[in-house]
């Protein structure tokens, strides 16, 4: 979110517009009780106001009186009207010491200062008036012992300065530089008088366009004469302007407060910047390790684990929640994470507590607090030099591992994960809102007194288990249970579908049953005479089919006979062409061999006779060939001889070729050849006549007769043909004959054997045929054929008888084949189908009729009949009965009709199934993370004490470490300057002594490690760290209620991480002491309700009143800090807890009985602001009854007023006594008690103060004239409950009230509740009022009935009550049973409230010294919360820190074996009460220490009353009462014309005095005696007295002792 220049301007004007009111700018006195002019004092002594001058300018240190307690003017006047002066002396000294001590109680710093001289001028800008102090002494002013004295003291840490407002203003008005005052001047802690007249001289010289030449001697005369200074109307007149301004030597003491000029230049710094933003988002990649070795609560804890990742957040902390403790454990933890924090804070008492805290620990050399940027110098300084100034600082170095420490966080995370998953486990909604813990005590309680088995077998996985799922079965269950109870006596004869029973008419649907039945019987019997029908057709349909079998028949063998002459004729073929064929072919053969032979046997007969043709030696002679070349005969014989060599060769060629013919080899010898040649011829003749025979066999060979014997396909003639047509020996014309031969053998035996095939096929697909197989040949399958035709005739006449009997059998409701459907078998297929159409659609019956038969149609149907007859039969309604429970159950879904039918055989349904189903829930759930012991709580304690001891350990070490190493670094860098140079403690010669401002500016670094945590406030932040936004790591607000937005928003930017903690309900930043400062009202009760800051819609931020009102709307992740720790009685607390908190509070009980809250009704007067009778009560109670603790200490106390004038008086009259012997004992009670932390406030400083017993005086009352104003101040404005809650939070054991407002007003309360319509102004101080009343008169009836009126009035209405609630589940009140039967149940207590927490059950042993138990049934439910784990843990610390032993015990424990651990928490129990008794401390005497036997007390010293004409001494003695009624009854008293002695106490001085009623002569005495008007202030103060007593004269601090008396 960006800030907006627009945001900046506007909070930065605010503080200008603030200064411009202050005393830094307005020295005018005006009627302001805290601006007093220094002339005032020569109302005491004319010289007074000089002397102080010359001593400021000389004395160091300053030690100035200031007394008139030697001034003794005439007794008549005393303290009359020219006494005026010296009691508004008196009283503006006490205001300014009263208001001094408050703003230094609150924010620890000196306010009180002189402002000298005046500077007078007009603004350039608006030409208003600016009267301002120039110069500012840091004083301080104390009461002395002695009577009407005071000193003015100035030490060397009390600074002078010049008004940084002022010249700031000048700056920003008209560009005037005025530098700061020279150090040299402050070197003496002095500024003497040319110091000063060089100041003025310059500033006017700078101021104004001209100076007179002599201007320094103008001041020099002016110097010694200190004026007063004048009214505004006085200067008004005056002709000044911002070029001509003057300077008055007058001065004025008054309330410096905190000068915002740093804030105001961070303002400057932030304009000057661009973009600068809030980041509101989480932080990324952020560490922060968040357990702690602080100790911390679950809502403390919250906050250390928001800072892992949330950048900013806002800590709302009610009053004693521990807000102080949650700051410091996020410190600690940010230096364990190695982070610089910055702490912001305007209270003093918050800072020292953070710091205090820090130290405790250890840590006082990593924190440092700076609430005065000049006095706190010093602790800063000497801290850095603690260090370096050892020896072996820089020497030495820490080796800070992390490692043993990471360990033991680690463990710890473990233990603390583990915790939290049981937490969560437990914390799991099981079914509906009901939880692990009390799904089991509910099942426990189930469980008893039953023993029939639960189980039951369902599928789980169905179950949502959700408490709507379960109620609707348990009353599904129910009703169903006594519906069945009717039923299942007759369930048996139960024959209807359950389905059906639905609506509200049974009559109807029984018409329907009993009208569709009727219509079933019907259609039954008209189906049965369509089948009838059917049959007819079916026979006539079947013979036709026999006689078409019979003709098909017929067919198919006259066929094969036709087949089997035809293969007689082919074989017969096959022979004849056989012998023809090889005949020609055998001819042939012989044909060509014969031509050859023939011409061989020619040339052999020609030559026959020459024998040379044989000799074929010769033939081959040269002779011869030489002679057949001439001769012819033999030339013829030797070609006849060739011709035959040649012809034989070519007949051995021939008959190669011949098949028939078996080959010759004829000798080559010519000789031989011829005999050869004629055995041929003779083989040749031969074979021819035997070729015939030859032949024959040839055709046997083929073995034709197998084809008809042989079997089929394997017959030999195929193979033997096949081998001949193989053979090469044959012709190619015998081959051509074979093949034929072969391929017609085939053909034929194919085509009769497919004849056979479809005859065996017809045979086989006929139905009524028998189907028939073959022999293996041929032959043998004729004579079967001719068998067949003989029996045929027979089998006729069979299939007619058959076929009756089928048709008698025949199923409609089979398969049957298309050619039998017939339109009649249509009819009564759609009839039956019909029929069960109809049957199934009407769905009456619980079975299905189903059937595969016309046979079983029939059965089914008319068993069906039967029963439904016998159900009509029947005695009972039984339709009504069953149609009832099945209309119940039909209406039921799956899942719930699948459940009561688990539990029909069971006896009690409804518990059967709560226990299984509870049961089933808790086995679906459980797992490990259930808690079954307190191992991981003990495992967690012991890992949490290391980290105790080992963070801080950790702590120290590294940031030593660090410093070590930033101081070597530094000494590196700057070689000419020393840390021990820069935090100098004095300046030497060498090195200046720097301010803090200026040590920081040189290395911030360096300071921010020397000093990790810085705690200040929100000026110290902007001058020490202006412009440094962002440098920290973490900045931290405490008390952000009261912390204006304009003054912390330049603090708030200079973190990373921002963290802010107030209270919503608590202080808001106001402006009730600056109006009584400027002199506008008297006191608080003047004021009118303040104005709301106006709403800028432009910029809401604008509207925020406070830092915690701008978090808030900046929605910083809210924190809730909730267990309440200061009060010890919850009575201190309930108010505010219900009145504002809306009882979101936690408190601590009481530890002994005690009434916490007395209510003193003084019934004083209200005059003048204050009510002087509470004021005597208070000091009567702390008189008579705050005693001593049991440990010889007082408690520590507190005075808490509702006014300032209230205040003012109550320490007066504190102070007072302290000038009095017979007041000892009391000013030493009062001065132990201060030691221990006394203090007088008013409710507007009281926030962040606790004390053991706080005084309230709620001071106003029915004035003197008898009036009830109603006027109450602040309390009664918009925001007054938060003052309030404030002031009636801070008792830690008890409260006095003293109040004078009348009980009739008060205890209307409830009128002014309902008219206010909310819990503030004085319907909230009315209630508060009648709430202490109803505490402290022990009424319990009204103290609820105001806390009942205050919640109904809050946002969350809640009511209480005294009684311990019932038992919060099924699972304590189970434990409780359990323990009910082995002890008393007066000792057991359920549901105990105690210290905000319920205790599950509570065990009192009812003996003195034994402990109660506290039984924790599964711890309380945190949820998913990451502190459950610290939840268990605080609240076993805070029960065992009160006496109880804490007990834990686990549900699925029980669950599992609750005999066993009943067993073993009796047992745990007895042996704590048979244990020795312990000894306990007992706290019922710390009760004695502030007791309730109040006297009301009236004005011991002071006995003055209205002066009036008549009953003078009656009044007087109405008034006061003596001391010691015993003892005054014989004495004298004062009257008119009594001589008295008395001692003047201021001086010691004795005077005797003669009261008469008539004029006196001033001073005139006789015989030593001086006659005094007893109306005279001194006369009205002594009427009614005796002797021995003290009395107060008039308004000043005057007082005489009355020695004797002469009547």
């Amino acid at each position: 979110m960006q800030i907006t220049e627009k945001l900046l301007l506007e909070l930065q004007n605010r503080l200008k517009v603030g200064n411009r009111r202050g005393v830094h700018l307005n020295a005018i006195p005006a009627r302001s009780r805290y601006k007093f002019d220094l002339t005032r004092l020569s109302h005491i002594d004319e010289n007074l106001p000089i002397n102080f001058i010359n001593a400021l300018l000389t004395d160091q240190p300053l030690k100035f009186k200031i007394s008139w307690k030697d001034n003794v003017p005439d007794l008549n006047s005393l303290f009359e009207e020219d006494q005026a002066q010296l009691v508004k002396i008196t009283k503006s000294f006490e205001n300014l010491i009263n208001q001094t001590d408050a703003i230094e109680s609150e924010k620890g710093i000196n306010t009180f200062g002189f402002g000298y001289p005046i500077l007078a001028r007009r603004d350039q800008s608006d030409n208003k008036l600016t009267v301002a102090p120039i110069l500012i002494w840091s004083l301080r002013i104390r009461r002395t012992k002695e009577f009407n004295t005071w000193e003015i003291l100035r030490g060397e840490d009390d600074p002078i300065y010049i008004n940084e407002v002022l010249i700031n203003h000048l700056q920003s008005d008209s560009q005037i530089e005025i530098e700061q005052i020279s150090s040299e001047f402050l070197d003496d802690g002095l500024i003497d008088k040319e110091e000063l007249l060089d100041i003025c001289v310059n500033l006017i010289s700078s101021i104004n366009s001209t100076t007179p030449s002599d201007l320094r001697d103008t001041f020099k005369k002016k110097i010694q004469d200190v004026k007063p200074i004048p009214s505004k109307k006085h200067y008004e007149k005056l002709p000044l302007n911002s070029n001509n301004s003057f300077i008055d030597f007058g001065g004025l003491f008054s309330i410096f407060e905190v000068q915002k000029q740093n804030i105001i230049h961070d303002y400057g710094n932030l304009l000057d910047l661009e973009g600068t933003d809030i980041d509101l988002s989480d932080m990324d990649e952020h560490v922060f390790q968040p357990i702690s070795s602080v100790e911390t609560d679950p809502s403390q804890q919250s906050i250390l684990h928001s800072l892992e990742s949330s950048r900013n957040i806002l800590i709302q902390g009610p009053p004693g929640t521990g807000k102080s403790q949650s700051l410091t454990a996020v410190l600690v933890n940010a230096l364990e994470n190695k982070k610089k924090t910055i702490v912001v804070c305007e209270k003093r008492t918050a800072l020292e507590v953070l710091h205090n805290s820090l130290n405790e620990k250890g840590l006082n050399y990593q924190c440092v607090l700076l609430k005065d940027i000049v006095k706190d110098r010093r602790a800063a300084v000497d801290s850095v030099r603690d260090r370096v100034d050892n020896s072996s600082y820089k020497r030495y170095r820490y080796n800070h591992s992390k490692e043993t420490l990471n360990n033991i966080i680690e463990q710890s995370k473990g233990f603390i994960d583990s915790i939290n998953k049981k937490h969560k486990k437990l914390s799991e909604k099981i079914v509906g809102n009901k939880n692990w813990t009390y799904t089991v005590g509910w099942l426990l309680s189930e469980l008893k007194d039953t023993s029939e088995p639960f189980n039951l077998d369902l599928k789980n996985k169905e179950f949502t288990y959700e408490s709507s799922e379960l109620n609707e079965f348990l009353e599904i269950i129910r009703k169903a249970q006594n519906l069945y109870k009717d039923y299942k006596p007759h369930r048996n004869l139960s024959i209807f579908n359950s389905k059906k029973y639905l609506g509200n008419n049974p009559f109807s649907i029984e018409q329907e049953i009993k009208s569709d039945f009727e219509k079933y019987r019907s259609d039954l019997a008209e189906i049965q005479e369509k089948v009838s029908k059917y049959h007819e057709s079916y026979f006539d349909i079947r013979k036709n089919e026999i006689a078409d079998q019979i003709e098909e028949y017929g067919v198919l063998v006259g066929q094969i006979n036709k087949t089997y002459p035809e293969i007689d004729l082919l074989i017969s073929d096959i022979e004849k062409n056989h012998l023809r064929i090889r005949k020609e072919d055998f001819d042939n053969q012989i044909k060509i061999i014969e031509k050859e032979t023939s011409e061989v046997k020619s040339l052999y007969i020609d030559f026959s006779d020459n024998p040379t043709l044989l000799n074929e030696e010769e033939l081959n002679s040269f002779s011869f060939k030489l002679k057949s070349i001439f001769s012819k005969n033999l030339k013829e014989l030797k070609n006849a001889s060739q011709t035959i060599t040649s012809k034989v060769a070519k007949i051995e060629s021939l008959l190669f070729e011949c098949n028939d013919l078996n080959n010759y080899q004829f000798n080559s010898n010519l000789t031989e050849k011829k005999r050869d040649f004629y055995k041929f011829l003779e083989y040749l003749e031969d074979t021819k006549s035997s070729f015939s025979n030859v032949n024959d066999n040839e055709l046997k060979s083929l073995k034709l007769e197998t084809f008809l014997d042989g079997e089929i396909n394997s017959q030999s003639c195929i193979t033997e043909i096949a081998i001949n047509i193989n053979s090469k020996q044959i012709s190619k014309t015998y081959r051509e004959f074979l093949k034929k031969s072969q391929n017609d053998l085939i053909a034929i035996e194919k085509r009769i054997l497919n004849e056979f095939d479809d005859l065996k096929k017809f045979s086989n697909k006929a139905k009524d045929l028998e189907s028939l197989t073959f022999s293996p040949s041929l032959n043998l399958r004729k004579n079967e054929l001719l068998n067949l035709e003989d029996s045929f005739s027979k089998t006729a006449d069979e299939l007619i008888l058959k076929l009756n009997e089928e048709t008698k059998n025949i199923d409609v409701l089979n398969d049957i084949e298309p050619i039998y459907r017939t339109e009649s078998l249509v009819n009564v297929q759609k009839a039956i189908g019909l029929l069960k159409a109809k049957f199934d659609q009407n769905n009456w019956t619980r079975k299905k009729i189903s059937f595969n038969t016309e046979k079983e149609f029939y059965q089914k149907f008319n068993a069906l009949f039967t029963s439904y007859d016998s159900f009509y039969e029947n005695e009972e309604d039984l339709f009504s009965i069953e149609f009832k429970w099945f209309q119940y159950y039909n209406s039921l879904s799956k899942l719930h009709q699948n459940v009561i039918d688990e539990l029909k055989e069971k006896e009690d349904w409804k518990k059967t199934f709560l226990i299984y189903y509870l049961n089933s829930m808790l086995v679906n759930s459980a797992d490990m993370d259930l808690p079954t012991d307190d191992n991981d709580h003990i495992e967690l304690g012991k890992s949490l004490s290391e980290i105790e001891r080992e963070q801080i350990k950790y702590i120290r070490e590294y940031w030593f470490s660090k410093q070590i190493d930033a101081t070597r670094q530094f000494d590196q860098q700057n070689s000419n300057l020393s840390v021990e140079n820069l935090y100098n403690k004095r300046s030497s010669n060498r090195h200046k002594r720097l301010s803090l401002r200026q040590i920081v500016k040189f290395d911030i670094d360096l300071f921010t490690t020397m000093f990790p945590i810085i705690l200040t406030t929100p000026d110290v932040c902007s001058n020490l760290f202006k412009g440094k936004n962002q440098y920290f790591d973490i900045v931290m607000f405490d008390e952000a209620s009261q912390l204006k937005l304009e003054d912390n928003l330049p603090a708030l930017l200079k973190g990373k991480q921002i963290v802010i903690a107030g209270d919503e309900h608590q202080m808001p930043p106001s402006n009730y002491f600056s109006k009584i400062f400027d002199g506008d009202i008297e006191d608080e009760d003047d004021f009118e309700d303040e104005d709301e800051i106006r709403v800028d819609r432009d910029n809401i931020l604008l509207s925020c009143e406070s830092l915690l009102d701008f978090a808030s709307e900046l929605s910083f992740e809210k924190k809730h800090l909730d267990f309440h720790y200061r009060s010890r009685h919850p009575y201190l607390i309930d108010f505010s807890n219900y009145a504002f908190y809306n009882q979101r509070l936690k408190p601590l009980p009481n530890e002994f009985d005690y009434v916490p809250i007395k209510y003193i009704p003084t019934n004083g007067t209200y005059s003048d602001h204050t009510n002087d009778t509470e004021a005597e009560t208070i000091l009567s109670i702390i008189d008579k009854n705050i005693s001593r603790l049991p440990n010889g200490e007082y408690p520590s106390v507190g005075i808490a007023t509702f006014n300032i004038a209230q205040r003012n008086l109550i320490k007066s009259k504190i102070i007072e006594r302290r000038k009095f012997d017979r007041y000892s004992d009391f000013n030493e009670k009062i001065l132990e008690l201060e030691e221990n932390g006394l203090f007088v406030k008013n409710l507007e400083n009281i926030q962040g103060d606790e004390r053991d017993v706080i005084i309230l005086s709620t001071t106003y009352g029915y004035t003197k004239d008898g009036k009830f104003a109603q006027r109450f101040g602040p309390i009664n404005h918009k925001k007054g409950y938060k003052l309030l809650n404030v002031i009636v939070t801070r008792a830690k054991y008890k409260v006095y009230v003293c109040s004078s407002i009348p009980e009739e007003v008060f205890l209307n309360y409830r009128e002014h509740l309902r008219i206010e319509g909310s819990n503030n102004r004085r319907a909230a101080f009315f209630s508060y009022l009648a709430y202490c009343k109803a505490v402290s008169e022990q009424d319990d009836e009204s103290r609820l009935a105001v806390l009942n009126a205050l919640a109904e009035n809050s946002i969350k209405s809640e009511t209480i009550d005294i009684l311990n609630e019932d038992l919060e589940s099924p699972f304590e009140e189970e434990v409780y049973q359990a323990l009910a039967e082995h002890f008393s149940e007066d000792k057991i207590i359920p549901q105990l409230q105690f210290a905000g927490f319920r205790i599950d059950m509570v065990y009192d042993t009812k003996h003195i010294g034994l402990p109660k138990i506290a039984i924790e049934c599964d711890g309380a439910a945190y949820h998913s919360s990451r502190e459950a784990y610290l939840h268990d843990r605080h609240r076993q610390k805070i029960l065992e820190g009160h006496g109880f032993v804490f007990h834990r015990i686990w549900s699925t424990n029980w669950w599992r074996n609750p005999k066993k651990e009943t067993e073993s928490l009796v047992n745990f129990i007895k042996s704590i009460e048979n244990s020795n008794p312990s000894i306990f401390e007992d706290k019922s005497n710390t009760g004695k220490a502030f007791t309730d036997n109040i006297i009301v007390a009236k004005n011991e010293i002071v006995r003055e009353s209205p002066i009036t004409e008549t009953a003078l001494e009656e009044t007087i003695k109405a008034i006061s009462k003596p001391k010691n009624d015993q003892t005054e009854l014989f004495k004298d008293e004062i009257k008119l014309n009594s001589k008295v002695k008395v001692k003047y106490l201021n001086n010691g001085k004795d005077i005797k005095v003669h009261l008469i009623d008539g004029q006196v002569s001033v001073n005139k005495k006789t015989n030593g005696v001086q006659k005094i008007n007893i109306k005279s202030p001194l006369g009205v103060s002594l009427l009614g007295k005796v002797k021995g007593e003290t009395v107060k004269i008039g308004n000043l601090d005057n007082y005489v002792e009355i020695l004797e008396i002469l009547n």
